[in-house]
């Protein structure tokens, strides 16, 4: 397709890929065709007249730079065949393919993570399980309805301890699921794991628990609210006395799930605390909080700061602050909500606002942008 103020649609080639499914659920790649193709339609007569296969790929080892959207029975075949592809690229690519047609709301996001649950359990390839379990916990959930989340979650959570478990001791694959297990875990069952482990009673063999590592479970278990936690990060941190830990401090502090020290956090990010000393932390110790502080599940904590969020951007652009700073806070700080009204509000704030750094109106586009998708998948 095309964008109305740009409408000539140049001409690709491409390969496409013809794909059986074998007796034993694998998918084998039976023929390519190479094609020249332009407009909104162009027939390939090397295919026509040939069986329909069980999974159409039109572009084939990558031959064509082009956003690839698969037919319904092709996306069928991939939804089940998925993890039996030989090919590694191919199935770097198919995965894309499928994380591609979720964001444009051609699969719902329920459908699309029970299809990881079921096609990433034997993936091997690092690059691979990087990419597509990375987005899972901190945004493909927030594309769910908050009223059907809890389930898709505790699927989640229970896939990726059965992989951590899995893997192979001291494997790139451990570590991935180790640091995916933390991002998922949601049930009181993952609270109890995370504080054995953290005490010492539980290990996972090939994986040491340094300190990098032992701050992600502080960090996760802050996140869950246990009722410790507070405790836990003072506790770390009497023990890493370091830059590092600082930071990690901060982090799992913001991710705690009370309104009050969210909106303490907020004023020390932007700058506005009634305390001077609150509004003189380094810039890179608020990154480390600023990353962490809207987590999934957690929205109705700050929406109380949706309209200090547009006033404080404004201010803190006025005080000279670094535009990198400035840029990425006006991301990642961004109402967490899927709610029609933050685009309207987004769109009236620009156009009040013209002469904001050229990366901040950046950011807050793409940010509208993620509502509008956000909401078209809430609705599927």
């Amino acid at each position: 397709s095309a964008p109305a103020e740009y409408p000539v649609r140049r001409s690709h080639r491409t390969e496409i890929g013809f794909y059986a499914l074998r007796p034993d659920g694998a998918l084998s790649l039976e023929s390519t065709v190479a094609a020249t193709y332009a407009g909104a339609e162009t027939a390939v007569a090397a295919a026509l007249g040939k069986p329909c296969p069980a999974l159409v790929f039109p572009n084939q080892g990558d031959q064509d730079y082009v956003k690839v959207e698969l037919d319904p029975v092709s996306l069928g075949t991939l939804r089940t065949g998925l993890g039996r592809v030989a090919d590694r690229l191919t199935r770097q690519m198919m995965w894309g393919t499928l994380y591609g047609m979720l964001r444009d709301a051609r699969i719902a996001p329920a459908a699309y993570i029970e299809t990881v649950i079921q096609q990433l359990a034997g993936e091997q390839d690092p690059q691979i399980l990087t990419d597509v379990l990375r987005p899972l916990s901190r945004e493909v959930i927030r594309y769910l309805a908050p009223a059907r989340r809890a389930a898709v979650q505790a699927r989640l959570e229970a896939f990726t301890k059965a992989q951590l478990d899995g893997s192979p001791a001291g494997s790139d694959r451990q570590l991935l699921y180790y640091k995916a297990y933390l991002a998922a875990a949601v049930t009181p069952a993952a609270t109890s794991w995370l504080q054995g482990l953290l005490r010492g009673e539980s290990a996972i063999a090939g994986l040491p628990l340094n300190q990098d590592r032992r701050w992600g479970v502080v960090q996760a278990l802050a996140r869950l609210g246990a009722a410790n936690a507070k405790e836990l990060i003072a506790a770390e941190l009497a023990r890493d006395a370091t830059d590092e830990g600082r930071k990690a401090a901060f982090g799992a502090e913001a991710q705690l799930p009370d309104g009050a020290l969210k909106h303490k956090w907020f004023q020390r990010i932007t700058r506005s605390a009634p305390d001077a000393a609150d509004n003189k932390f380094a810039t890179g110790d608020l990154r480390e909080a600023m990353e962490q502080f809207a987590v999934p599940g957690q929205e109705p904590l700050v929406q109380p700061l949706t309209e200090p969020y547009f006033t404080e951007l404004v201010a803190l652009s006025g005080k000279g602050e670094d535009n990198m700073y400035l840029q990425r806070m006006s991301e990642v700080m961004y109402p967490p909500a899927c709610d029609p009204s933050l685009i309207a509000r987004t769109t009236a704030f620009l156009k009040a606002h013209p002469a904001l750094p050229a990366g901040v109106i950046k950011s807050l586009l793409v940010r509208q942008q993620e509502v509008a998708i956000c909401l078209k998948l809430q609705a599927l």
